[in-house]
């Protein structure tokens, strides 16, 4: 058995029916490169369960203390069957870009279960109606628990999975060494759990916090921190994006010319967080004022940086998309956004990792007050392939939190910049519209920074910043592709 660390208990005991702590992966796939150009179930079933030696998560599940008196534990899983965390099925005609964020949407709102290991993968066929993808193409989506993620390295069962070549590498039969737990009995746990209190009384001061309520909490956390005063609440400007979340996700994205978004950065001396936040600030602004709900006071996005997360400003009292840019380049000037590490495994796994350091922060009793949430992660670095199906894209389902109830991400891939977002489905019922607001910022921005003279270039690094290629482009004009009726699941 492996105890749990503080902060992998703390996902495990927010998890909730309406705010699961899981990132899902939304990944498109190519056949073509496969053996006889199609990539079936059963070989999918063959291609997990040789590769389940790369990573311990695949087959460890959380043995709990009894009324939760102490961190859970890991065993590896006497009942692992891997058949239970891979599935199958396929979208319905015409199998559309809608159909398939529904259904990802629903799968991601669907908490896990937290008795069995925590992770699934779900493969979607009927991609035909999907604008975009080769024939034939189908998707993974990949559901990992936050508590499974590593802080440092990301979702390494993920990363298992993919190989640089399409044969992969053939499971030679041979044994990993690999070793089921029998479970914990009661008194064992209890006992543990006793000792535990003994060597670390101020852990147990932040197990008493969770079954306070809000008022009493804040005093459980000062005695956390050993008699520090609590800071004081600071008012988030009221959004429909705040209060608790419902059980509901929707999810949908624009997918913009990566070359633009470089060719701004060049022109304006924007980092690529300032220019991601400026078309996230113009589009929540086009949104909100739409409804009569734009706040006064500017809003905020909470940024991972450096081992935590900031407040982002999305400038979104700006009268003006260059404006917005030059405000939130001037707060980055200020405050430089510490870099996050760089990446040393498949890129798409450390979405999970980003969201780890919100939710963290978000949990502080000094939390920055925000609207949204914003991560970037890495993109595809060459070619990867899934059971000798080449990768073509990656989407991020991100967890929500109470009091955000829209959270975003964006990913550099095959020449594109994907900005997402995931939404409490009762807080944006309306996702179309969101997405088309976000393609409207970028395009505004394009023309604004056009006309724009050339700024001073923030001092602070961008974070996995690919090199542009080829010639800036000649006007701000943005080629933006997104597929007709997005998801409202």
């Amino acid at each position: 058995m492996q105890q749990l660390g503080v902060e992998d208990a703390r996902f495990v005991y927010h998890d909730a029916p309406a705010t699961p702590m899981h990132v899902g992966l939304l990944c498109l796939y190519d056949p073509a490169s496969a053996a006889d150009g199609r990539v079936r179930f059963k070989h999918i079933l063959r291609h997990v369960a040789a590769r389940l030696r790369r990573a311990a998560a695949f087959r460890r599940r959380l043995v709990r203390v009894p009324l939760d008196l102490d961190a859970p534990y890991w065993i590896e899983d006497p009942d692992f069957d891997v058949e239970h965390h891979v599935r199958h099925i396929a979208l319905p005609q015409p199998g559309d870009w809608r159909q398939l964020c529904i259904l990802a949407s629903r799968l991601h709102a669907r908490p896990m279960d937290l008795n069995r290991p925590l992770w699934e993968f779900t493969i979607i066929e009927g991609l035909d109606g999907v604008a975009g993808l080769p024939p034939g193409a189908f998707a993974l989506f990949a559901k990992t628990h936050l508590a499974a993620i590593d802080p440092v390295a990301g979702d390494r069962m993920l990363a298992a999975v993919h190989d640089p070549l399409p044969a992969g590498f053939d499971d030679d039969g041979s044994s990993d060494g690999w070793q089921p737990d029998s479970h914990p009995g009661i008194r064992d746990l209890l006992v543990s759990s006793y000792f535990n209190t003994l060597r670390k009384p101020f852990q147990f001061a932040e197990t008493l916090a969770r079954a306070l309520p809000d008022l009493a909490r804040r005093g459980a956390q000062r005695i956390a921190r050993r008699g520090e005063p609590a800071p004081a609440p600071v008012e988030v400007p009221p959004t429909p994006f705040a209060g608790a979340v419902g059980p509901h996700r929707v999810y949908d994205a624009v997918t913009l010319p990566l070359a633009e978004i470089v060719r701004i950065e060049a022109v304006s001396g924007a980092t690529r967080d300032a220019v991601i936040g400026a078309i996230v600030g113009g589009a929540i602004a086009q949104y909100l004022d739409a409804r009569g709900a734009l706040p006064h006071a500017p809003l905020a996005a909470l940024l991972p940086a450096g081992n935590g997360a900031i407040a982002l400003p999305l400038a979104t009292d700006a009268d003006e998309d260059g404006a917005r840019l030059r405000l939130i380049m001037r707060k980055l000037d200020r405050d430089p956004v510490e870099p996050l590490p760089a990446a040393t495994t498949f890129g798409p796994a450390l979405a999970g990792q980003r969201a780890r350091q919100q939710l963290r922060r978000l949990a502080d009793a000094d939390a920055p007050p925000v609207a949204t949430a914003l991560a970037s992660f890495p993109g595809i670095d060459g070619d990867v392939y899934f059971g000798g199906a080449r990768l073509l894209a990656v989407h991020a389902l991100v967890p929500l939190a109470d009091d955000l109830g829209l959270a975003h991400t964006a990913t550099a891939q095959g020449g594109t910049l994907v900005i997402g977002f995931t939404a409490d489905r009762a807080k944006l019922p309306d996702p179309a519209t969101y997405a088309a607001a976000l393609a409207a910022s970028a395009e505004r921005l394009g023309r604004a920074v056009t006309m724009a003279p050339p700024a001073r270039r923030s001092t602070d690094a961008t974070r996995e910043t690919p090199t542009a290629t080829g010639g800036p482009a000649a006007t701000g004009g943005m080629a933006i592709h997104r597929n007709k009726e997005p998801a409202n699941g």
